[in-house]
């Protein structure tokens, strides 16, 4: 099985952010989110090799050192299309299953994506929802185009129900270290009431959250 991590621009990265890191602290936390993502699929048994998809040559270069098959999109399309070019792309190997996962989850860790891997044998499509359900955080297909990609708003639904159409096999996945991904101020918060043991590794976000937990 080989697994697909989308990696845009760093300077594109966490915009929504603006509000509370700097231009040189989103660049940082989205190579800090980058390398925790590939790191733990290197180690998630059942995972054969890693691929990052991109159209920036330093994130590129930055996969290479960790490991990763770079895959070339010719220009930033989005998460979807990106994982429908990494599949395609791919089609000469002849996998027979992908895991794609989100490049930004700061708590992903290869026990969760142990329990993705063993369920995608059992299923044709396995899902992953963001905390709310509305969003896709890891998809799993066997075959790799078992379902077209729909990664963005309301991808979760979209997903299941693209599932249903295809009389695929499915099942959803709700996990804690899977499910949480910071896009807004307010997921800062909600990680900080949660535990900042999880982000060991990740000064970045270290940094934003001590003063208030000093301040607690």
């Amino acid at each position: 099985m080989w697994a697909i991590v989308p990696l845009k621009s760093p300077h594109l990265a966490k915009s929504r952010l603006a509000a509370v890191l700097s231009p040189d602290d989103r660049r940082a936390y989205f190579f800090e989110l980058a390398q925790r993502a590939i790191n733990a699929l290197k180690a998630t048994r059942g995972v054969e090799r890693v691929a990052v998809i991109t159209a920036d040559e330093e994130v590129a270069a930055f996969a290479r050192r960790l490991g990763a098959r770079v895959l070339q999109e010719a220009v930033e399309a989005g998460t979807a299309q990106a994982f429908a070019s990494a599949i395609e792309q791919l089609r000469p190997h002849a996998l027979r299953r992908v895991l794609m996962v989100a490049g930004d989850l700061p708590l992903v860790s290869s026990r969760a994506l142990e329990v993705v891997v063993d369920a995608s044998t059992r299923h044709d499509v396995v899902i992953v929802p963001d905390r709310f359900r509305a969003g896709t955080n890891v998809l799993a297909c066997s075959p790799p185009d078992a379902i077209a990609p729909c990664f963005g708003p309301d991808s979760y639904s979209r997903h299941l129900a693209a599932a249903r159409a295809a009389k695929r096999t499915h099942c959803t996945l709700s996990l804690d270290e899977l499910a949480f991904d910071i896009d807004v101020p307010a997921d800062l918060e909600h990680l900080r009431l949660q535990s900042r043991v999880a982000v060991e590794g990740l000064p970045v976000l270290r940094a934003r959250l001590e003063p208030a937990t000093t301040a607690a």
